[in-house]
């Protein structure tokens, strides 16, 4: 006799993980879970420790709630796709000759590339690699995960440069690893997302002017967020073209890892994000009728779950990331945008000497940009709206305006300045009359020569970004017995929490008359003039009165050289304007 069925859920491995998710943050206690990770708790933070616990835990029963939802609302419709998948597989011919050799050329390209990123990487730090060593990588790995202390904290960025010091030790080169291959690793992503934008062998090109640019290898060798978010915001756009392209959850469902992750290296993630949702309702509001109800509800599904990622990866530290993580912005010039064109331009300026050639490249870029707005408007919204946005939100907020805040979107530039190309190549030629069959050739010929010509500034990015070390040894080198070593501004933290020397750092033109009198040179080392100039503005009027600037020591930072000057004693006069480079 047949037993009766037992009414029920059948609980699959996919509903027992996300039942015990669930009993997790039910279960398990704050305290227990922040002695893991971080031993003894910090009375200054202990209650933001136990709030963002519990917020923890929050996330986590939320996360399993969640995925008992996607079970059951996805996974009822899993067989139907896997069936349409095999036939699409079954469809598909052999792969071509071109489709075999561009993988090929791009693994080449990526060794490389690696090469490139790898040369000189132990070179010295400067002041933000500096920050994120001394209050971030610098702490076991618990305390990583829950302290938040300013926007230098580039949570993944962290969490990785700490297990490359814990395997290959302490050194430059193990803090900038993670930001390699993530720089690396933007290369390939960028070829995955214009392959699917535009064609294999514009993809493969703007992956090549990516990897040969003096830009790219300079954020590859910062030991900070910004080559990952590169990376994630490439691999979302991708997954984002895909999702909507082939109406696979599992797009959308890479979608949401990769925006999360992002956003865990690098808050402007968020803007990207932005971008995207801003295009996919710009489509729907053009073409009202050409996507399914189903195809909407999976796309807030996506966005949903990505806010339910990215809450558990910051619910530790979210008190703190809302009651200290308010940064003070000091130099004024430093948040007017025209100085972030500025610096912009030079980043070009290096790139491209002449000015004929950036102003016959900025005409050819618009020219990829106009194409693209009437062919693949995507890939315009995606580089648009998250510029604009990062602009408008930095200089709402009085906050600086770096012009690294817009380093997610040079993948994308790449991309319209290779359609540039390729449309003024095409243009010419059917102008010119020349036969239309070269054309091809024209615009790869012109295209690789764009690249050389870019390659020829990659070693601008092994000039030392800040010249610390240089400016250290020689001052130990130069001074005289009863000497005096002061630093003033920003380089007061590096030559204290990196290199522990003892210098003071004065904050007032009494403390640096006081070292003054009372020795008979004084060596002042600072960096960052315009930092100097609006913090300290006295102390920077006696540097420009009373001492001869030795030596600069130049960086590729922007305003990073390191400056060493010296008060002469009283037997001697202060030679103005003197440098010895």
């Amino acid at each position: 006799m047949a037993k009766p069925k037992v009414p029920g859920i059948p609980l699959s491995p996919t509903r027992l993980a996300a039942v015990s998710l669930i009993l997790l943050g039910l279960l398990l206690p704050a305290r227990l879970l922040l002695g893991a990770l971080r031993g003894t708790l910090s009375s200054a933070l202990q209650q933001d420790l136990l709030l963002g616990a519990l917020l923890f835990k929050l996330g986590l029963m939320l996360l399993g709630g969640a995925w008992l939802v996607l079970d059951r609302v996805w996974g009822c419709q899993r067989k139907k796709e896997e069936g349409r998948r095999m036939k699409e597989e079954e469809g598909k011919s052999l792969p071509s000759s071109s489709f075999i050799l561009h993988p090929l050329l791009l693994a080449l390209m990526l060794l490389v590339s690696l090469g490139l990123r790898l040369y000189q990487l132990d070179s010295g730090l400067w002041h933000d690699e500096v920050i994120t060593y001394v209050n971030y990588v610098s702490m076991p790995l618990g305390e990583i995960v829950s302290t938040y202390r300013d926007q230098n904290q580039h949570f993944l960025f962290s969490i990785l440069a700490r297990m490359a010091i814990d395997t290959f030790g302490a050194g430059g080169w193990a803090l900038r690893l993670p930001a390699v291959l993530f720089g690396v690793g933007s290369i390939w992503a960028l070829y995955l997302f214009a392959a699917q934008v535009t064609g294999r062998t514009e993809a493969l090109l703007s992956a090549a002017l990516l990897a040969f640019s003096y830009q790219h290898v300079w954020f590859s060798q910062n030991a900070r967020g910004y080559s990952g978010l590169l990376f994630w915001a490439l691999l979302a756009s991708w997954a984002f073209v895909k999702a909507q392209r082939r109406a696979d959850k599992r797009y959308w469902l890479l979608y949401s890892v990769f925006c999360a992750l992002g956003v865990y290296t690098h808050m402007s993630m968020l803007f990207m994000m932005l971008g995207h949702s801003a295009s996919y309702a710009l489509d729907a509001v053009r073409d009202p009728n050409g996507r399914q109800l189903k195809r909407h509800a999976d796309f807030a599904i996506s966005l949903g779950l990505t806010g339910l990622f990215i809450f558990q990866l910051h619910a530790l530290v979210l008190p703190q990331i809302l009651y200290h993580g308010n940064e003070v912005s000091t130099v004024p010039a430093w948040k007017n945008p025209l100085w972030a064109l500025y610096e912009f331009a030079a980043a070009l300026r290096i790139s491209f000497s002449n000015g004929l050639v950036i102003a016959a490249g900025l005409a050819v870029f618009a020219l990829g940009a106009w194409d693209l707005v009437k062919r693949k408007r995507a890939v315009i919204d995606f580089l648009l709206i998250p510029c604009v946005a990062t602009a408008a939100v930095v200089v709402a907020t009085g906050h600086h305006l770096w012009p690294r805040f817009f380093f997610f979107a040079f993948g994308f530039m790449c991309v319209v300045a290779v359609r540039g190309i390729f449309r003024a190549v095409s243009t010419t030629v059917s102008l010119s009359g020349i036969p239309a069959r070269t054309t091809p050739f024209l615009q790869v010929a012109a295209c690789l020569l764009l690249i050389v010509f870019s390659a020829l500034s990659i070693p601008h990015a092994y000039v030392p970004k800040q010249d610390f070390l240089g400016a250290l040894n020689f001052v130990e080198s130069q001074i005289a017995p009863g000497d005096a070593v002061a630093t003033v501004g920003l380089a007061g933290f590096t030559y204290e929490k990196l290199y522990r020397k003892s210098w003071p750092a004065v904050q007032t033109l009494a403390q640096l008359d006081a070292i003054r009198a009372n020795s008979p040179r004084t060596w002042l080392v600072y960096t960052f003039p315009p930092e100097v100039r609006a913090v300290y503005p006295e102390i920077m009027s006696s540097v420009d009165r009373d001492f001869q600037t030795v030596r600069v020591f130049p960086g590729s930072v922007g305003s990073g050289n390191v400056f060493v000057c010296r008060a002469p004693s009283s037997g001697e006069a202060v030679v103005a304007g003197w440098t010895n480079r």
